[in-house]
């Protein structure tokens, strides 16, 4: 079976109210093989500080993070 790179695999992460718990999520994603993926964070509608988190953790990612916010609607609209 051929090796994956990273690069060919992108990672989803949907995010409803998870300010506390993104910045380590993206972290480990570096630590554990994903630091070539692209990462496309579906924030579903949150209320806390995830998006103004945005900007410091794009930068942080440099350029592979992707965030799409979109009204809140159920885990389900965000995974798919």
């Amino acid at each position: 079976m051929p090796k994956v790179a990273a690069e060919d695999v992108s990672i989803v992460i949907p995010a409803h109210d998870i300010a506390a718990f993104l910045p380590a999520c993206l972290v480990s994603i570096r630590e554990n093989g994903g630091a070539g993926s692209p990462i496309i964070l579906v924030d579903d509608g949150s209320r806390d500080i995830t998006p103004e988190l945005q900007a410091r953790l794009e930068a942080a990612c440099a350029g592979r993070l992707s965030w799409h916010r979109i009204a809140h609607s159920g885990p389900g609209a965000a995974r798919n």
